[in-house]
């Protein structure tokens, strides 16, 4: 017996729960690729995969329906896969261990994938579906979408003939929230060359770790003013360093063993040597201190940890490189830089600092910039530049994806607000969401196509805490229905 076997609506959580059995990292989806193509051979759908494995199920229009244009559905296979401190689980092998808390389905210590596994579930119920009403059904299932949404880069889009599309990887529709554009996102590496000298201060060895943030999407949470654990990081270093008793080893900050290095960072961790241990523990508290002042009623589980090594490095960083490690995290842009007009609660133009690791002789920073203004994506990028010049660093720019424009005049936007006022009495909520989404992808490459993204409520996407509603997935796939057999 499945964990979801009892949830409404049966149709979509037992797709859900199904998928959620199978590993699907980003760009490791083989395994979920190869269990959509059985299931539309299953069924006799015609279906295809392409170099990069995306999948592209078609369905005939129901008797009726042959008429009235095709309709594409899309979702992302792939999921972020992080897990918390001393879980043990193998995201290559393993199946994700979903439980239910009151109208959560949450994953025991690792992140649920509901982002983007329920926009799955929506669509093969969709496909399975033999009674329900719809034109003809272009489902597209891409890859990678969470290191750069690779797959829908690289997806064909002259195979689709609809100009009308349901995209599900968005959150909160039973708050009235539905999407109708998304911000261009950029992502950057900056590169910190490093020097290490022999240690010849130090009697004692120790890491200082910094945990118990949030973290979170560096589009979705970037308004929400939680702690960054890099730039913390960054504080913590230069606080260290200032008396010359205390020489740094070594560094990181968040979870390294992610794809994706630009979410906001939960942790990190320093490895120091020092002559006054007792000093160093009074500044490690004292920031201690400061932080849980600063971040209170946003990140109170923020908690800075010293343990104590028995074995002294036997080289350290140069108080040159260390020093401008720390000098880099505190001013490198980081935070909401301006917020929207037309949607005030949504903000324009964000910057993130994401992972800072140490790679052999370099350090490397992952940066990222959203804006729904191309402009504003290119002023802080030379901001960056403007860093990178100023401090001899090496700075590369990965493709920038594109935005997403909002259309007042677009005709599936409307059909969904008028069922909407039908169904629930009211009007949404018609959101431009920061993060940046695959939709703006089809939209670049199909100029004509009429797009609007939903999704039931997920919270703590990218966490090892996301969670989903269950009533909510179930108001969404009725509303859903509805608005294919108006189509």
């Amino acid at each position: 017996m499945g964990k979801l076997d009892e949830l409404e609506p049966k149709a979509v959580m037992r797709w859900f729960e199904e998928i959620s059995s199978v590993p699907r990292g980003s760009m490791k989806e083989k395994k979920i690729t190869a269990y959509i193509m059985k299931f539309a051979a299953d069924r006799g759908l015609a279906c295809s995969k392409d170099a990069c494995g995306n999948v592209l199920v078609r369905k005939p229009a129901s008797p009726g329906y042959e008429k009235r244009g095709a309709l594409v559905l899309q979702s992302h296979m792939d999921m972020v896969c992080a897990k918390k401190k001393g879980v043990t689980h193998n995201f290559e092998c393993e199946g994700l261990d979903l439980w239910v808390d009151g109208d959560r389905i949450k994953a025991r210590g690792t992140t649920l994938g509901a982002d983007n596994g329920i926009g799955v579930a929506y669509q093969l119920a969709i496909l399975d579906d033999t009674v329900a009403p719809h034109p003809a059904i272009e489902a597209v299932f891409t890859v990678g979408e969470e290191i750069g949404m690779v797959g829908a880069v690289h997806f064909n889009m002259s195979q689709l003939t609809g100009k009308t599309m349901i995209n599900f990887d968005a959150g909160g529709f039973t708050e009235g929230r539905i999407y109708v554009g998304c911000a261009g996102n950029q992502h950057a590496v900056l590169t910190q060359k490093l020097t290490y000298v022999t240690r010849t201060v130090g009697s004692h060895a120790v890491r200082i770790t910094v945990s118990g943030l949030h973290g979170g999407h560096s589009g979705g949470d970037i308004d929400k003013g939680r702690g960054n654990a890099s730039v913390i990081m960054g504080r913590l270093m230069a606080l260290l360093l200032a008396d010359g008793s205390t020489a740094v080893a070594s560094f990181e900050s968040g979870d390294t063993s992610q794809e994706n290095k630009n979410g906001i960072p939960s942790q990190s961790a320093i490895v120091a040597c020092t002559e006054d241990l007792q000093k160093l523990k009074d500044v490690v508290s004292g920031f201690e201190a400061v932080l849980k002042d600063e971040l209170s009623d946003v990140d109170d589980g923020v908690t800075l940890e010293l343990a104590e090594r028995k074995m002294l490095p036997e080289r350290v960083l140069s108080y040159a490189s260390a020093h401008l490690t720390s000098q880099l995290l505190l001013v490198l842009p980081n935070g909401v830089r301006s917020m929207q007009r037309i949607f005030p609660d949504t903000p324009e133009c964000s910057c993130n600092v994401g992972n800072v690791e140490m790679q052999g002789q370099e350090a490397a920073f992952y940066l990222s910039v959203r804006s729904c203004k191309s402009s504003l994506i290119d002023r802080i990028c030379d901001e960056y530049r403007a860093v990178a010049a100023l401090t001899d660093c090496k700075l590369h720019f990965d493709d920038r994806l594109p935005g997403w424009d909002y259309d007042k005049n677009s005709r599936i936007k409307s059909l969904v607000e008028a069922e909407y006022q039908k169904e629930f009495g009211r009007s949404p909520r018609f959101k431009v969401t920061h993060a940046s989404t695959e939709c703006a992808i089809f939209k670049e490459q199909i100029p004509d196509m009429d797009i609007i993204s939903m999704g039931p409520i997920i919270y703590e996407e990218h966490t090892p805490e996301e969670y989903m509603g269950i009533a909510s997935v179930g108001v969404l796939w009725k509303f859903v229905q509805n608005v294919i057999k108006e189509l």
